[in-house]
């Protein structure tokens, strides 16, 4: 009884907010097609690490990170269309002149395994240098079924949230990050329709909802932003890492690929191209374009602020709020954090 109401909030929320952005989306692009490019923007000798980069948001975030001057580490699961992005930023040269220089490395997000193998890669990779910024952008969206990944958990859960969780300790525990870096978890307005129910999201779940459990791994981004801040204030890490940042941001409703199909699966199967054809002609006015989620990421990395999430606001603006939900309190942000590390031990991950 308590899950199915918390479905029916979840439902309510990606709803309703999902609504609301949509009409900012609207009116952002008719009325401010070119707001807040954040073209004055430079970031010549820093070095950025991305997951997720092949499409939407991460390829847009790549390419505006290369604009500006910054090296970019492009992590992805499918190394080939990486390439390809690589390939493209380099004809953008005669466009944009200088560009930064672009890397792949291989990781798949549903195998620790190959996150551990990215890390030492990383160590490889940035012995000359360290990583000014670690954007944890990769995810999944809300399938109808229930997927367990080849270490055992469910995926959005292990994609979403546990690799990315292994992969900042990773990086933080061999202090890959600059001194002034920031480590940011790329969240979602839908953290709002979570449950906060930390044992239940992670292994298999029994009652598996696709919806609630993207919106229980949105919200543990804003939470592990905040608590991994905390402890690396607290001096958490060997190395003093006290003057990096973790920040969490909602880009809104971006128009990717994944947010297109998950559209299109809201409906019956069989009106599925139906649908498709609708949205295909609204989706450029309906949704935000990736380009200008990616700028407000810039902002963030330029943050200074002392708060620990970052959401979209009218117009293409950003805002740094309150933290985004009552479901947060001062002792749940410390169990997710410890949950996580432990089920990576008990797994063998960690030592």
């Amino acid at each position: 009884m308590l899950q199915g109401l918390d479905v029916v909030y979840c439902n309510l929320i990606l709803y309703f907010l999902g609504l609301w952005h949509v009409f900012e989306n609207i009116v952002e692009n008719i009325l401010c097609p070119s707001c807040n490019t954040n073209d004055d923007i430079d970031l010549s000798g820093k070095t950025a690490v991305i997951t997720g980069c092949n499409r939407g948001l991460g390829k847009a975030l790549c390419f505006e990170l290369c604009k500006r001057g910054c090296h970019v580490i492009l992590v992805c699961r499918d190394p080939a269309g990486a390439h390809k992005v690589v390939e493209e930023v380099s004809q953008q040269i005669p466009v944009f002149g200088t560009l930064g220089t672009c890397e792949v490395v291989y990781s798949d997000l549903s195998r620790l395994a190959t996150v551990k193998a990215c890390v030492k890669a990383l160590k490889g990779l940035l012995k000359s240098r360290k990583m000014n910024f670690l954007i944890c952008n990769a995810g999944i969206m809300a399938p109808k079924h229930l997927n367990i990944t080849h270490d055992g958990y469910e995926l959005q859960f292990q994609v979403n949230f546990l690799s990315h969780v292994y992969l900042a300790h990773g990086v933080l525990e061999q202090s890959l990050v600059a001194d002034d870096g920031k480590v940011v978890f790329v969240s979602s307005f839908a953290h709002w329709g979570a449950s906060g129910n930390i044992s239940e999201c992670f292994r298999c779940l029994d009652r598996y909802n696709g919806k609630l459990q993207y919106c229980n791994t949105k919200f543990f981004d804003v939470l592990i932003a905040r608590e991994l801040q905390k402890r690396l204030l607290q001096g958490y890490y060997q190395h003093n890492h006290a003057s990096i940042a973790c920040l969490s941001v909602n880009p809104g409703v971006v128009n990717t690929k994944m947010a297109r199909e998950f559209c299109i699966n809201e409906f019956p199967t069989c009106l599925n191209g139906i649908i498709a054809a609708i949205f295909g002609v609204l989706y450029s006015v309906t949704l935000r374009k990736p380009e200008k989620a990616a700028c407000l990421i810039l902002q963030a990395l330029q943050h200074q602020n002392s708060s620990t999430y970052i959401s979209r606001g009218p117009f293409g603006s950003w805002t740094p709020p309150h933290l985004p939900s009552k479901k947060i309190s001062e002792g749940i942000s410390a169990e997710l954090w410890e949950s996580s590390l432990d089920v990576l031990r008990q797994d063998g991950w960690l030592l």
